[in-house]
């Protein structure tokens, strides 16, 4: 962006490369016609992701990158990482999930540890390069935006290989960047642009992709959350190393917290107590 390209510019060929390079490899590996979206009856859960998805990864690449004018990496990631807290809070207002004792320990643990990630209005994390609370609302609605986009999501995908899901997905985000530019996407870009675009479509769209859906296989659901929990530390650690950006200890002691609670978030229900009248049969 230095060089001249526009946020819209990057994104707009980050994911129709990243689109563009996912569908044939969705195909390669499988893609039946009947879940691929291509056949009849297929083509409803395909544009919807294009459309709803495409909407809904486009608001959180934008809230969160316009985010780093003001916060830095790192507590961007573990303010974006409340996501988990987001989809549980929402789920208990739906009436979709019952708010028991342990869900409700998650979202506060969450909630202190966004408190002490951010730290206070006007206090230290308030630099003379001004405040950070404009970052810290637009990294919260990308968690949030995030939060309610995924269950839907997860719908969409039930007659689409989770492959080519993602390829639409690319796809329907790209358009969305396009459209959101006035259709004016920068075509002549320096060096330095295209580097940047090239790093984020291979390894972190592409590559990510394929390594999070083989984890996922050979791990599970449950498995698979747990290890990502260390996706914000990782984050925050790079900044400090790549960017020189400082790992604070409210920063790191926020962050635990935020992970405490999607590890608790992550716990199998307890089992409900055997009725007494079916302990009786049995015996």
């Amino acid at each position: 962006m230095r060089g001249g390209a526009t946020l819209a510019t990057l994104m707009f060929w980050r994911y129709a490369l990243a689109g563009a390079l996912l569908v044939p490899l969705a195909l390669g590996a499988g893609g039946a016609p009947g879940r691929a979206g291509l056949a009849p009856g297929g083509a409803r859960p395909a544009l919807a992701t294009l459309v709803v998805a495409g909407a809904g990864q486009g608001a959180v690449a934008f809230l969160s990158l316009s985010a780093l004018r003001w916060i830095p990496v790192g507590t961007l990631g573990f303010l974006f990482y409340s996501f988990p807290a987001w989809v549980t809070l929402f789920a208990a207002v739906r009436g979709s999930e019952r708010p028991e004792a342990r869900r409700l320990a998650a979202l506060a643990l969450s909630f202190v540890g966004i408190a002490c990630t951010v730290g206070l209005p006007g206090g230290a994390a308030a630099t003379a390069a001004g405040s950070p609370w404009p970052g810290v609302l637009l990294a919260l609605a990308a968690a949030v935006v995030y939060a309610l986009y995924i269950p839907y999501l997860g719908r969409l995908q039930a007659r689409l290989t989770p492959a080519l899901a993602s390829a639409y997905v690319c796809l329907g985000t790209a358009a969305y960047f396009l459209v959101g530019s006035g259709f004016g996407v920068q075509l002549a870009l320096g060096r330095e642009a295209w580097q940047a675009i090239a790093l984020l479509v291979l390894p972190c769209t592409v590559l990510a992709f394929l390594a999070f859906m083989r984890g996922l296989d050979r791990l599970g659901p449950v498995r698979t959350a747990i290890v990502s929990t260390v996706e914000p530390l990782f984050t925050a650690t790079l900044g400090a190393v790549v960017l020189a950006q400082p790992l604070t200890p409210a920063m790191l002691g926020g962050g635990v917290l935020i992970a405490a609670a999607v590890l608790l978030l992550q716990l199998p229900p307890r089992r409900a107590a055997i009725a007494p009248t079916a302990a009786r049969r049995r015996g």
